[in-house]
């Protein structure tokens, strides 16, 4: 029956703009319709009519899919470059000003000095008496200072000592387990106290001496245990960073 291969080939040509290999527009809807019409006056069974509106569905598809293309093609407002000329000229200086307010994105902002901030600035300095005090001390410069290398040494074997407190204090904390949380461990004495004990346990990480594991949310710190001795003047500095807020110390 050639109506019945027409109207295969109505749905294989809509198959085929479905899975976008063809274009929707490339369908002849009209003469698609006047097909499936001609078919389904010929139907006998089930079959058919079965065929019959699975071709329908298939084209009301491409239907939609011309309509959506339409649609996306109106969505860009194209305008030529004359007709947006005469709409400028046409609005009054009020209409412009707000359509600039609407589209003005500004990137940065300009700040001006003005009489009036000037003069706030000087009522402000001219109230602050320790200013006035401090304008009449001579400062000298303090001339730089040579580190003797037995001091650089000494310092060295501070840190140095420093880090092996921290790390056998680590090992003591992490216990069986192995393991001892990151906030738990530094988070100890005052603020200063706690950047202290981050800054050096940074150095512990760096070299070596400790691991430092994230799990999910919390971190973990797994001391290496089979470390003799710290040396701190055979490295290089280094360090890895982690921010200190003082509201995540709070709930240690």
């Amino acid at each position: 029956m050639k109506v019945k291969k027409a109207v295969l080939d109505v749905l294989e040509t809509c198959k085929a703009v479905e899975e976008h290999k063809l274009n929707p527009f490339l369908v002849d809807v009209f003469n698609a319709i006047k097909i499936l019409r001609e078919y389904f006056s010929l139907c006998k069974d089930f079959k058919d009519y079965c065929l019959d509106a699975k071709a329908l569905n298939a084209l009301s598809k491409v239907v939609e899919l011309q309509n959506a293309y339409l649609l996306f093609q109106s969505s860009k407002l194209y305008v030529k470059p004359e007709d947006l000329k005469n709409k400028v000229y046409s609005l009054n200086l009020d209409e412009l000003a707000k359509a600039f307010l609407k589209s003005w994105h500004p990137l940065i902002e300009m700040e001006q000095l003005t009489f009036q901030s000037i003069n706030n600035c000087l009522l402000y300095w001219s109230k602050i008496q320790f200013y006035r005090r401090e304008k009449s001390i001579e400062l000298t410069p303090e001339m730089p200072k040579i580190v003797e290398e037995s001091e650089v040494s000494k310092k060295s074997e501070e840190i140095s000592a420093l880090m092996t407190h921290l790390w056998r204090e680590m090992i003591e904390l992490a216990g069986k387990k192995g393991k001892v949380d990151y906030w738990v461990f530094i988070c100890k004495g005052d603020f200063q106290t706690i950047v202290k004990r981050a800054y050096v346990t940074s150095f512990l990480v760096t070299y070596g001496y400790a691991s430092l594991v994230k799990n999910k949310e919390r971190l973990y710190l797994y001391p290496n245990k089979k470390v003799e001795k710290i040396e701190y003047e055979k490295f290089v500095a280094n360090s890895f960073p982690i921010s200190i807020k003082k509201s995540i110390i709070k709930g240690f």
